[in-house]
């Protein structure tokens, strides 16, 4: 983990000395969020749907290369839901993030149009967020509906630890210029259990769809 956030930042302050061009924009899309869970066993929870948005750097090395750090807010998580007859049950965990993305990506082009890959390590940093939960048991008439908020740290009690860190592959085009459609896969590399008693894992993974609107050049 700290590696990862060493890269990161090392990769955002320095890559600014030889950047040739430089553009800021703006970042928003969707994210398909899921976690692989060990506790006892590998349990298999949904994906929910969630959200990112913040600013973006492009930082041109060369008319191939450029690294795109970005700072956003980004919901993660997971969901469950009951498989058994009789009882009902929807608990999403929703952790908000702020998520600091340094991708290296290099692009073609062909037909007027940027071809874009990309890899790159990530940080995150987890700021908010809660559970919703909606269940019932109808052998005896019990319903449940409620949330709270989660609790970041590593104590038993604590829903999540607060560093995340992993690393992202992205894929992409710029169908004209300062617009970019990417689609991005994010494999979380800590284990974000708050104990590991039992040898529990937790670890993010999340795909998400942005499209980026460069303001500035």
């Amino acid at each position: 983990m700290k590696k990862l956030f060493a890269l990161a930042l090392s990769v955002l302050f320095w890559i600014p000395v030889i950047a040739q061009d430089l553009r800021v924009g703006v970042r928003g899309g969707v994210n398909f969020a899921n976690q692989r869970v060990e506790v006892m066993g590998l349990y298999n929870p949904l994906s929910r749907a969630g959200w990112q948005f913040g600013t973006v750097v492009d930082l041109a090395i060369n008319e191939v290369v450029s690294v795109q750090p970005a700072l956003l807010l980004s919901s993660k998580g997971v969901r469950y839901e009951s498989g058994i007859v009789g009882v009902d049950y929807d608990v999403r965990f929703q952790p908000l993030y702020l998520h600091l993305p340094v991708p290296i990506i290099a692009s073609a082009e062909t037909a007027g149009i940027k071809l874009l890959g990309g890899i790159g390590p990530y940080a995150s940093v987890g700021i908010g967020g809660k559970i919703v939960a909606e269940g019932s048991i109808d052998a005896i008439g019990f319903n449940i509906e409620g949330d709270e908020s989660i609790e970041w740290g590593s104590e038993r009690g604590d829903h999540y630890r607060t560093v995340d860190a992993g690393i992202q592959f992205l894929v992409g085009i710029e169908p004209i210029e300062n617009f970019q459609l990417l689609v991005s896969y994010e494999q979380g590399l800590t284990n974000i259990s708050p104990t590991h008693d039992n040898d529990a894992l937790i670890r993010n993974r999340v795909f998400n769809f942005t499209l980026t609107t460069f303001l500035t050049r």
